[in-house]
């Protein structure tokens, strides 16, 4: 460490420093409960640039105490936010795109400046800007948590009151039995084909799905826990369901882990051998989620083309406009159906085929109000008989609507009146053990409690 006289640039308790095998400028400080010091890299060779890194640097990990709202920045407080809290957090990526919004919007005004005229101004701009007013409350929903949070923790004395636009209506989209065999047929790999049938399945959110693993599958009960153990619910339950026959055909076919992987390429580090593939999961379903409904559009527009033809040359021209017309509108619905429609289509058929509402509710993982009761009388798979019946014969018409198309085997593969009991019985290789699934899932250290 450099001497005190030495130091190159200092703010408080944090300076510049520099590696000897590093071009870049590091800033330094001493932490008191380590009894070390450390160091955090600044990504710049230039002093000049240095210096203002280490001010930001400082602005966003310094310990504040009690100031006074007219002495900080709301830029400040937007990213000790995010840095600190909110990126750990599972809506962590809406904070990381609302953060330099709010920063273009308030960056520069004191916390005190953030009046209710500023936000109805901020309000005002972002409507000329064509956001919808659900947006723009996502957007001030980040500046209200970051304000609360500099109070809650000691940073600041005092927050102004930030206003939040009244809740937007649901999205009511539902997904035909049509729309979804249009989707199923487009997915050409195999790790989209497994997702669907694991969210037509358990009905549950992306998240979960791409999180599910084999050993959270229990083949001789027949169940599903969403929440792996090891993991803290939060307000977005995962509970544990029953399983449909379809569903345990994929689990039993699967390798034991992640049910839901891709093949990713890994490069040789000689030249003589080829890339190997090695399962790897899947972090977001967008991508692979864009290019079905891309994919399933083109087949719609090429389906259409024969009738068109047809119409047109019987000198039908007003029935191959119509039949043209039609063609377009179910391609651009197919933009509305979303990764979480599937979650609403199967609540939407569950209350439609007779299942009641508070077992619905409890194949969702949705609280009914009751919380004592639900404390003592758990909702458990055996009680949602229903609920999967329904799923099951919903996934019979998918598979209807199937015949004919491009995977439609290998969706029908699954089905038990098409395939084989599965041989596998819930038991899982691990080591030299056979052990049934959920009982032998690994406990992760970023579930942990």
């Amino acid at each position: 460490m450099r001497k005190r006289d030495a130091r190159l640039f200092q703010i408080g308790r944090y300076w510049l420093s520099k590696r000897r095998d590093r071009a870049a400028y590091y800033a330094t400080w001493f932490d008191e409960e380590k009894r070390r010091t450390c160091r955090a890299s600044l990504e710049t060779d230039d002093l000049e640039a240095a210096q203002i890194a280490l001010a930001d640097f400082v602005r966003q990990h310094g310990t504040m105490r009690d100031c006074e709202p007219a002495a900080v920045k709301v830029r400040t407080l937007l990213r000790r936010y995010y840095n600190n809290h909110a990126k750990l957090l599972p809506s962590g990526e809406a904070a990381f795109y609302a953060v330099p919004i709010l920063d273009d919007a308030f960056g520069e005004l004191t916390v005190d400046a953030v009046t209710l005229d500023r936000q109805r101004g901020f309000i005002e701009d972002m409507r000329k800007a064509g956001r919808s007013d659900g947006y723009i409350r996502r957007l001030l929903a980040v500046l209200k948590a970051a304000l609360n949070r500099a109070v809650r923790e000691g940073e600041i004395t005092a927050a102004p009151h930030v206003m939040l636009l009244p809740e937007s209506e649901p999205r009511e989209r539902i997904a035909t039995t049509a729309e979804l065999a249009q989707l199923l047929a487009a997915a050409r790999s195999e790790h989209l084909r497994r997702y669907l049938v694991l969210a037509i399945g358990t009905a549950a959110r992306p998240g979960s799905i791409l999180e599910l693993t084999t050993f959270q599958c229990d083949l001789v009960d027949r169940f599903i826990q969403l929440n792996p153990r090891g993991r803290r619910q939060n307000k977005k339950r995962r509970p544990t369901i029953p399983m449909a026959d379809f569903v345990a055909a994929l689990v039993a076919k699967a390798a034991p882990g992640i049910l839901v992987t891709y093949s990713r390429k890994r490069k040789s580090t000689t030249s003589r051998k080829r890339a190997k593939e090695t399962p790897a999961p899947l972090k977001s379903i967008r991508t692979p989620w864009r290019r079905m409904v891309v994919e399933a559009r083109r087949r719609v527009r090429r389906n259409a083309v024969g009738r068109v033809r047809a119409l047109w040359r019987a000198q039908r021209h007003a029935a191959a406009w119509k039949a043209l017309d039609e063609a377009h509108k179910r391609s651009d619905a197919l933009l509305e159906i979303g990764p979480y429609t599937i979650r609403h289509t199967m609540a939407t058929e569950m209350r439609r085929r007779g299942v009641e509402v508070w077992e619905v509710a409890g194949f969702l993982g949705h609280t009914t109000g009751y919380k004592t009761t639900e404390r003592y009388a758990k909702i458990g798979p055996g009680v949602l008989a229903k609920a999967v019946a329904a799923i099951e014969g919903y996934f019979d018409e998918l598979l209807d609507e199937l015949v004919d198309q491009p995977g439609g085997e290998w969706y029908s593969s699954l089905c038990a009146r098409c395939a084989p009991a599965p041989r596998w019985k819930g038991k899982q290789v691990v080591g030299n053990m056979v052990v049934r699934g959920v009982s032998s899932e690994p406990v992760s250290a970023g579930f942990a409690a």
